[in-house]
């Protein structure tokens, strides 16, 4: 098995979130996967980077949403608040 298992402290640093979080996530099952491996719980590395992704994702769905929104409103801030937020995505910055 060539697959990297990660200790919830190793994830914990990693994410740069308190082990606590970790713990509260894997119990909501809101966080990255993780299994029991005898009486440990591990993390694949593998699952851990696709669920790092899928944040991303999420944010920027969330952005694109907000854009949708703002475009069907007559609020101009609102519209040059998602265009901005749109643009921080396309120039590269990591979204929120």
């Amino acid at each position: 098995m060539n697959e990297q298992l990660l200790t919830r402290e190793e994830v914990s640093s990693r994410l740069k979130v308190p082990e606590g979080t970790l713990k509260f996530w894997h119990v909501e099952q809101k966080g990255p996967r993780a299994q029991r491996v005898g009486r440990s719980l591990r993390y694949r590395e593998a699952d851990l980077d696709t669920w790092v992704r899928a944040q991303f994702a999420d944010g920027l769905a969330a952005r694109l949403d907000a854009a949708r929104q703002a475009l069907d409103s007559d609020d101009p801030e609102a519209l040059r608040t998602a265009v901005t937020e749109l643009l921080s995505v396309l120039d590269g910055e990591v979204p929120r």
